[in-house]
């Protein structure tokens, strides 16, 4: 683990509250965004870990733990779903709020390529010169500059980098194992034996939903196949918060029809808003809800990996403990803030909550 994950455990939400970072914020830290892990053939081993006799693992049906003072009601399954659920964590002060951001990319739930290749889209000539953007046409760009991490806004500088737009989904997944850079669902015995909780990836009619049941390695393996890799928690956090600092990726307020969230037994205020279903859905179902940069669904949905080594050239064992951000669609509002983690499990575990997404260093 970094040190700014390390600072970042102190305000991770645990024993009902979010608790206040110990330590005196730093002077601007830089991250850089080079640096990649070796390929690992991880097999059946890495399967293990995430079903056993054909069950769910554990993680995927552990309780999570309410926040005090959350406005959401979980115990009242027949509550009218509130209007808006708000987080108080003090000022938000780290940039003017007439601070400007790109417009958002196009909504694209499957990406069109595999790879990264930079391309643009086929201007209808095949002599039409298109210019490059600084990102691939399935990620948005995150400027450059200052934006503050943790509740305490602790000023960081990173460099620009892009984003994807949306979670990276089951099809996408599936042409990386097609072509041997991710390991394959092809053994598990959740998808030869047809079980309902099988991962998307194993679903014919759901090659469009996230990908699930991704634990830390094959996200990492993925998003170094398309070139690209894991976003460290700082450039999570700036994708989801921005140059203002906002709560969650689209505001400060947030309401069942800001996000997918809410729809689990621990959390249910917003299960069936909307006529919805209380599962996973499709990348892209709240595009009224775009972060500071134009990305979505970076709150609920699926639990989205980040990269939390000091040594990028590390691989992490199975239970090091790892880090996912946003929350899910079990989730409480709390929970699915820009400033929540998810510290409770280790890298090699998965559940159909586990999903994830890439960045990409951003062209000049």
């Amino acid at each position: 683990m970094n040190r700014w994950g390390r600072a970042l455990v102190g305000w991770t939400l645990a024993g009902g509250a979010l608790a206040a970072c110990a330590d005196d914020p730093a002077p601007l830290p830089r991250f850089t965004t080079d640096g990649a892990p070796p390929a690992r053939d991880r097999g059946q081993a890495m399967d293990a870990l995430a079903i056993q006799d054909g069950a769910v693992d554990a993680a995927a049906d552990q309780a999570v733990r309410p926040v005090d003072g959350g406005a959401l009601d979980a115990g009242a399954p027949d509550a009218e779903p509130p209007d808006a659920a708000r987080l108080d964590l003090g000022p938000l002060d780290a940039a003017p709020p007439d601070a400007q951001t790109p417009d958002a990319a196009p909504l694209d739930a499957d990406p069109p390529d595999a790879a990264l290749d930079g391309g643009a889209a086929d201007a209808g000539s095949p002599d039409a010169e298109v210019p490059l953007g600084p990102c691939p046409a399935d990620m948005v760009w995150v400027p450059g500059g200052v934006s503050p991490l943790g509740p305490n806004n602790v000023p960081v500088d990173l460099p620009a980098f892009c984003i994807h737009q949306l979670e990276v989904t089951a099809g996408a997944f599936n042409a990386c194992a097609e072509a041997g850079g991710c390991a394959g669902y092809e053994g598990w015995a959740l998808c030869r034996d047809g079980d309902p909780r099988r991962p998307h990836q194993c679903r014919a009619d759901r090659q469009g939903w996230p990908a699930n049941w991704i634990d830390w390695f094959r996200a990492d393996e993925y998003c170094r196949w398309i070139g690209g890799r894991l976003p460290s928690e700082p450039e999570w956090e700036k994708a989801a918060r921005g140059f203002p600092g906002r709560l969650w990726p689209h505001g400060d307020r947030i309401g069942c029809a800001d996000a997918h969230y809410a729809r689990g037994q621990a959390f249910n205020a917003c299960a069936g808003f909307g006529g919805r279903a209380d599962d996973a859905l499709p990348p892209g179902g709240y595009p009224a809800a775009l972060s500071p940069f134009g990305a979505l669904d970076l709150a609920g949905n699926v639990k989205e990996w980040v990269d939390i080594r000091e040594d990028p050239q590390a691989v992490p064992a199975d239970d090091d403990p790892g880090v996912t951000r946003g929350g899910s669609w079990r989730d409480s509002a709390e929970q699915v803030s820009a400033l929540a983690r998810d510290t409770l499990i280790g890298h090699g575990v998965s559940s159909p909550l586990h999903g994830f997404r890439c960045v990409a260093a951003a062209r000049p």
